[in-house]
């Protein structure tokens, strides 16, 4: 016996997914083909996500260093935090001097 598609909520709420998740599709390749087409920005954009994320990483580092101070690994973690933290700085306010593969 063939279910009705109405009278199941299952499909109706596949169907309803689906449909955001074909619209996320299209944004998405929309924004690839603007980052295509504009180098320069979307490498711009790019090296300040990766400032960013090199600054909360060493802040988190610090906190996770802090909270293991008994350990033999202490010092290491303060310094690997602060050289995260130091880098995270300098490519978020010159993104331009940053070294590019």
């Amino acid at each position: 016996m063939a279910v009705n598609k109405a009278e199941n909520p299952e499909t109706a709420r596949l169907s309803r997914d689906f449909g955001r998740l074909a619209a996320l599709g299209v944004i998405l390749v929309l924004a690839g083909l603007v980052g295509l087409i504009y180098t320069g920005v979307a490498t711009l954009t790019s090296m300040i996500l990766f400032g960013w994320l090199l600054l909360i990483g060493g802040v988190v580092g610090l906190l996770h260093a802090v909270q293991a101070r008994g350990s033999n690994f202490f010092w290491l973690g303060v310094v690997v935090a602060a050289l995260n933290i130091a880098a995270g700085v300098v490519v978020i306010v010159r993104p331009e001097a940053a070294p590019r593969l």
